[in-house]
């Protein structure tokens, strides 16, 4: 790592161009500038923290390798890191998020974090008003498009408001909201973004096999074949008379689905329209039936079980086991099948379930985070380490390659404004403020997007 830039940034070249009256300089090769001029620590010294961080690393361990190793302060790498997530990573989410906010096909899910801030406990100043817990928001598109992306912003707390903001904020308009089936979605998805929802199948399944009692056949079906066991199930789904082997074939069912599902991938040279009439075909002609066989099950079940009420499926009966995954699959019915008619929206979340493994097992190491600006921190970095991990490129060779040339704008146009307010300025001087906000005024961060950084490197 070049880690002190204090040396390395003296033998930049200022070259005052008098055609234009700007100033350019020229920066040696290989060197990583700071996060700002007339800091020493170099930015590749923050990107190797941040790929840490998203490996699972908290940052307390990482700052204590970097005391030792580069003799900083106490404070002086978290200062960093706040210093680069606002004149770096920000302004690329935002425009990260400016460019994907018309995607298609929305997919979210939601998970713990706790911002002690927010929480009204820790060191920092606790938020002005505080919840039990706090969230992380994950958003994601579907896989196949030609933008794909993850975002990550912070909650407060899980309520409908909490994530109305954030889409309202981020500006987006979905045709379709991918979910699980938290009760707030359905009415997002209407009432404010205009889109049809599609529920999470494995959500779905999740609830038939709570409702599975596995352990109470366990022994007998030791001594049994696989046909054998296959052949007790269908026996007793075909004399109706025992609710477990309907939610075996269900499973079995839902099993079916994503094989055939799986059987359909996107050529690297296919285009995304040819990719989905494929799919469209697929799911019509195989996908299709199996949902309808589905759907017969999982009401010959609603008998003298459950009734309609207000809108709403509810139990009639506590204590069977069966009731919940049934009470789920009526009040989910329309929206687990929305994808039947539509070959871009996924049948679930997986997506953006495995894009937020990597945030929960830094939770498990790191616990929490002190303030609401740490948590945005956080969240603005995974944004972009995931973003680049969808899209195939190095994080830190991307982040290394923008992040000089965002310094490079900015430090042309620092000593620019300076040499035409004081032309007598010695350009071996340093100029002691830097506005890197304002600088950053006229920078295209679209073409450091990691869409368009891909074709202009791979």
């Amino acid at each position: 790592l070049v880690n002190l830039c204090e040396e390395k940034t003296s033998c930049y070249k200022l070259v005052v161009c008098t055609a234009c009256n700007r100033v350019h300089v020229q920066m040696p090769e290989g060197v990583t500038p700071p996060v700002l001029p007339n800091q020493t620590v170099a930015q590749d010294v923050l990107l190797e923290t941040f790929n840490l961080m998203c490996n699972g690393v908290p940052a307390n361990r990482v700052e204590s390798i970097w005391l030792k190793t580069l003799c900083l302060g106490s404070d002086t790498l978290s200062r960093l890191l706040l210093d680069y997530r606002r004149y770096y990573a920000k302004p690329l989410t935002q425009s990260l998020l400016n460019a994907v906010k018309t995607t298609r096909v929305l997919i979210a899910d939601e998970t713990t974090y706790d911002c002690l801030a927010s929480e009204g406990m820790g060191s920092s100043k606790p938020a002005e008003k505080t919840y039990s817990q706090s969230y992380v928001l994950a958003l994601s598109s579907v896989a196949a498009e030609d933008m794909p992306f993850v975002s990550y912003r912070y909650m407060p707390s899980r309520s409908a408001e909490s994530i109305r903001s954030i889409l309202d904020k981020a500006q987006m308009q979905p045709e379709v909201l991918v979910t699980d089936g938290y009760g707030a979605y359905p009415g997002i998805a209407a009432e404010q973004l205009n889109a049809t929802h599609q529920t999470c199948m494995v959500h779905f399944r999740r609830e038939v096999l709570k409702a599975l009692d596995y352990k109470k056949y366990q022994k007998e079906f030791k001594k049994l074949s696989d046909e054998q066991i296959e052949a007790h199930w269908y026996g007793k789904l075909k004399s109706g008379e025992h609710i477990t082997a309907k939610l075996m074939t269900v499973n079995q069912m839902i099993s079916d689905i994503y094989h055939l599902e799986n059987l359909i991938k996107r050529d690297s040279n296919e285009s995304l329209e040819s990719y989905y009439a494929r799919v469209q075909t697929n799911r019509q002609k195989n996908v299709q039936p199996i949902m309808d066989e589905l759907d017969v099950i999982m009401r010959s079940m609603t008998d003298g079980a459950v009734e309609q009420r207000k809108g709403k499926y509810v139990a009639l009966k506590e204590g069977l086991p069966h009731i919940r995954a049934v009470v789920y699959y009526m009040n989910q019915r329309s929206s687990l099948r929305y994808f039947l008619q539509d070959p871009r929206v996924p049948c679930d979340t997986n997506v953006v379930e495995r894009a937020i493994r990597p945030l929960t097992i830094l939770r498990k190491n790191a616990y929490f985070a002190q303030s609401v600006e740490g948590m945005e921190k956080l969240c603005d970095i995974f944004t972009l380490y995931e973003t680049a991990r969808v899209n195939g490129i190095d994080f830190v060779q991307w982040l290394e390659d923008y992040g000089r040339a965002l310094f490079k704008h900015c430090y042309e146009g620092g000593w620019t404004k300076e040499l035409r307010q004081n032309p007598g300025k010695d350009l071996d001087k340093k100029i002691m403020k830097w506005d890197f906000e304002a600088l950053a005024q006229g920078f295209n961060f679209d073409e450091w997007l990691p869409w368009n950084y891909k074709k202009r490197t791979v």
